[in-house]
């Protein structure tokens, strides 16, 4: 890290609970285009809660989630995809949630398939400015 970007190179967070992996890697700078990289493989919903100090009760779920970070900060586009299994809310259930998503131009576009089994299945395809 200097006064213009923060820089990560590996970063591998391998999750206490058995399962799970984060990983990022790239650059953050203040003027210039931006290149990262974040990835999470099969990590445990409540570890997430837990490193933004949410409170984990009735949390639960794998996420697996891909996203990239490029352009300027006045600029920003990012995509990726996730997934979430097994996820829990509360009492709130999702077995299994997929998803995409693309911003660039000020526009977030995604879509997500959410369901019980994958032959009764929610798809939506939303855009945001």
């Amino acid at each position: 890290m200097n006064d213009s970007a923060a820089t990560v190179t590996g970063l591998v967070l391998q999750s206490a609970y058995g399962s799970g992996k984060l990983v990022l890697e790239g650059a953050l700078p203040t003027r210039g285009r931006a290149d990262a990289h974040l990835q999470l493989e099969g990590f445990p919903l409540v570890a997430l809660y837990a490193l933004f100090e949410r409170d984990t009760a009735g949390v639960g779920g794998m996420v697996t989630l891909t996203a990239g970070l490029s352009g300027t900060r006045a600029s920003p586009v990012s995509s990726g995809s996730f997934s979430l299994l097994n996820g829990a809310f509360g009492e709130f259930r999702a077995p299994f949630v997929d998803g995409t998503y693309d911003y660039h131009d000020r526009r977030l576009r995604g879509g997500s398939i959410c369901g019980a089994r994958a032959s009764r299945s929610l798809t939506c395809r939303r855009t945001c400015r």
